[in-house]
């Protein structure tokens, strides 16, 4: 098993720890190679997981392309039969590389098997009606701007989440930068936030969501999240608007996939498969892919083989589908 690092800090612990989890009859050997991490990560690894992790140091960043010093080329390895990636910031549940490697085992002509990726938060959806807005030379459907979204269960809200909404109805793309960034909504717009997944533990604690909205003028709107609805008055100042989500409405929010491989396009672009789709359906039923993805595969050793590793001068992206 093989992790590209940098700067991972507690993410790469968390991911070689769910990998060290994995069951697995056979030899496993966990590589790290580290590009240069400058937060101090190699040291962390060395000291949470010993010679249960070797550590490649490299002297500068080469990108996910350094994985080529981890698959295989290193003395003591041999010619392993399975070779798995997994990003620093994923985590594998325990059965990941015995599915994986039986998937392979089942159709000795692939070379790769990818996983079904989720994100790591599950998804509430917030309902923002609101009136339609008119912007001069821009055709598209507006009603306000979303300039915040933060998430706490418990105490205190986390960082700023408005990067990371999904592409729910009537979102658009993030626009602006630093403090002055927002996402024009449409007027019946659909917010999927993302948040921390329920504990068994945490039964009687609410998360709560605080949105801040801007509108180009004076008027009403109109905010659904689970049970609970707000109506409230919003104008060219932001407005904060915090809904409470129960703890049996937050244990049913909503896994939503990451990858499930890789499509590529006529003009060569790649994009995830399945990017946001929910875990239903088609999703969870085998499929012969274009390309893996990356960020998760167990690749056949005499795939990598015939084909070599990645191509070193594409340091980040595209170097799967390469």
């Amino acid at each position: 098993m093989v992790v590209v690092n940098f700067n991972g800090g507690d993410l790469v612990l968390a991911c070689l720890g769910s990998i060290l989890g994995l069951r697995w009859d056979g030899e496993l050997q966990v590589v790290v190679v580290d590009n240069a991490s400058g937060d101090g990560s190699p040291q962390r690894i060395r000291e949470h997981f010993g010679d249960r992790v070797h550590l490649v140091a490299r002297a500068r960043n080469d990108g996910f392309g350094a994985a080529n010093d981890g698959m295989g080329s290193l003395p003591g390895l041999g010619d392993p039969e399975w070779v798995g990636l997994v990003n620093p910031d994923a985590t594998v549940e325990p059965g990941w590389l015995e599915a994986l490697a039986a998937a392979l085992d089942a159709d000795p002509h692939a070379g790769t098997a990818t996983p079904l990726t989720l994100f790591a938060d599950r998804f509430v959806s917030v309902g923002v009606r609101a009136p339609r807005h008119r912007a001069p030379g821009d055709p598209r459907e507006l009603a306000v701007r979303v300039t915040d979204v933060r998430v706490a269960t418990g105490g205190g809200h986390r960082r700023s989440l408005l990067a990371r909404l999904g592409p729910g109805q009537g979102v658009h793309d993030l626009e602006g930068s630093g403090a002055g960034a927002f996402r024009w909504l449409g007027p019946d717009a659909t917010l999927d936030v993302p948040v921390p997944a329920a504990r068994p533990d945490t039964s009687d604690t609410a998360t709560s969501v605080a949105i801040t909205l801007v509108a180009p003028a004076a008027g009403n709107a109109e905010l659904t999240m689970g049970a609970t609805t707000r109506r409230v008055g919003l104008g060219p100042q932001p407005t904060t608007v915090e809904l409470t989500l129960t703890a049996s409405e937050h244990s049913r929010a909503t896994d939503r996939i990451a990858n499930a491989g890789t499509v590529v396009f006529p003009d060569g672009t790649g994009a995830d498969r399945g990017h946001f789709a929910a875990l239903a359906g088609p999703w969870l039923e085998p499929a012969e892919l274009f390309a893996f993805c990356g960020g998760g595969v167990v690749l056949r050793g005499s795939f990598l083989d015939d084909v070599g590793g990645f191509h070193q001068p594409l340091f980040l992206y595209y170097e799967d589908v390469d």
